[in-house]
């Protein structure tokens, strides 16, 4: 399975370390550049959630829009947590891929 293009898809340790081998390198400095790429793929999703997160709060203390303000407290919630979650995959397959045989 190829990493996802959206920032807002979940990724697997599976999909990181496959692509981490299509780089046809082992050389620690090769496949750091690949998982740099790869953390800034998914930073993106990281992102949006703090920006709704101080939108939520704009709307809920506005108190017009607080069911407005909920959901998108909500929404950024969710976002920061599928950030955090693909950017551990990534972290765990590369950690995994580098490895040494045996241990």
């Amino acid at each position: 399975m190829a990493l996802p293009i959206s920032p807002f898809a979940p990724v697997d340790k599976q999909a990181v370390m496959g692509r981490l081998e299509a780089t046809g390198s082992h050389d620690p400095d090769v496949l750091e550049r690949e998982r740099e790429r790869m953390l800034a793929a998914a930073r993106p999703g990281w992102i949006a959630g703090v920006v709704l997160i101080s939108i939520g709060i704009a709307l809920w203390i506005a108190g017009a829009g607080m069911l407005a303000g909920l959901l998108v407290l909500a929404l950024a919630v969710w976002l920061i947590y599928r950030g955090k979650r693909n950017a551990d995959a990534i972290e765990s397959g590369f950690a995994e891929f580098v490895k040494p045989p045996g241990l």
